[in-house]
């Protein structure tokens, strides 16, 4: 499951920088999980861009792994387009 979720990682992000990808130095994809109060476990998907001498962050969180790289895609294909 780590492996799938890498891969969908890589090709959202990816596809959501598409077009501005030759600007970008580099990209961090990070999916952690966060122990809320009263138990609940989420999920939480940071990505760090760094493009043109600086960096963008965009994080996303909720209960479902493949849902929150879903959304973190969605928010940095918005902000460059």
């Amino acid at each position: 499951e780590i492996q799938q979720l890498r891969n969908i990682a890589t090709a959202r992000i990816g596809a959501a920088l598409g077009r501005v990808g030759h600007a970008v130095q580099s990209v961090t994809i990070r999916l952690s999980g966060i122990h809320k109060p009263l138990g609940v476990a989420d999920k939480l998907c940071r990505v760090v861009i760094h493009m043109n001498g600086r960096f963008v962050v965009f994080e996303e969180l909720g209960p479902d792994a493949a849902r929150v790289i879903e959304r973190a895609a969605a928010r940095v294909q918005s902000a460059i387009s």
